[in-house]
């Protein structure tokens, strides 16, 4: 197991003034951390372990690798005295309002409807794809080469492009996922059918058997859930599986056979294959993925 970390990069830094600071925590116990509040917008992703985060005023919210969550400007909060499981948690810190744009090539109106997708979004843990976290993976590594001593030119300039990229990647994701949120609770039948899929993600389901269920016509409930959601409902709920995948995947250290067998897989083969698709990893590729930010 790797030792305690802590590694931060103000924007300042890499040529960056909407960036405040950039950075990442790799703990072994709790403590070290006080109420804080920063004057800026900060994107808090928790890559590996769990811990619960206590907001003024706000109820706690509980983490774990994969979870990204959006804290405004001047609220309060900590890591709770005694962790979940120890991790590695990423911060990137931006300013609500930038006095330049420098190194960004963001204009005011980009970054305006960026500041309103991350004020509308703020105060909720959201389930980070496989795809935003490869990419905050290799930011935070990223992050610990530059803290080595006399970094080399080219890479600061990479980090200045990687945080504007990854800022993009989150609030492009938040705004993806609350589309499809939003599309499948404006309707009544496709809020029930992620409902029921939700209940029984585990069982060796499909679709028909979700249509049947509802009492719909396969092909019309088929139609119906793709224009309400964005995707097929079989590709909903594979998706749905790998999720559920993936947090066991952290939490334990089960045999891959049991948890695809525990999340609706009909084989460990058939797991790895559906699991990659969706993350780019099989699933022992991403428990080591984990493993090494632990």
């Amino acid at each position: 197991m790797e030792p305690s970390r802590e590694v931060s990069v103000r924007g300042e830094t890499i040529g960056l003034p909407l960036l405040a600071s950039a950075g990442f925590d790799r703990l072994l116990a709790a403590g070290g951390h006080g109420v804080h509040a920063h004057p800026t917008y900060e994107l808090f992703a928790v890559l590996s372990g769990a811990l619960v985060l206590e907001q003024e005023s706000m109820s706690s919210l509980r983490m774990r690798g994969g979870n990204v969550l959006v804290i405004r400007p001047d609220v309060s909060h900590r890591p709770a005295e005694r962790q979940v499981k120890p991790g590695t948690y990423l911060w990137i810190q931006v300013a609500a309002q930038p006095v330049s744009f420098d190194g960004s090539n963001f204009t005011p109106a980009d970054y305006r409807a960026m500041m309103i997708v991350l004020e509308r979004h703020a105060g909720r843990v959201h389930r980070a794809s496989g795809d935003l976290m490869k990419h905050l993976l290799a930011y935070q590594r990223l992050l610990d080469r530059f803290a080595l001593p006399h970094p080399p030119p080219l890479l600061v300039t990479r980090l200045r492009i990687m945080t504007c990229l990854n800022l993009l990647r989150i609030v492009e994701h938040l705004a993806e996922t609350a589309a499809i949120r939003e599309g499948a609770e404006a309707d009544p039948i496709i809020q029930a059918a992620c409902i029921f899929l939700e209940a029984h993600y585990a069982e060796p389901l499909s679709v028909p058997q979700v249509a049947r269920y509802l009492g719909y016509d396969v092909s019309w409930f088929e139609k119906r859930f793709r224009a309400c959601v964005g995707v097929p409902p079989g590709n909903y709920l594979q998706s749905l599986r790998v999720e559920k995948a993936k947090d066991r995947l952290c939490a334990e250290q089960a045999e891959i056979t049991d948890i695809a067998l525990s999340t609706g897989f009909a084989s460990s083969q058939y797991f790895a294959h559906v699991f990659r698709k969706f993350t780019g990893l099989t699933p022992t590729q991403y428990r080591r993925s984990l493993d090494r930010q632990r």
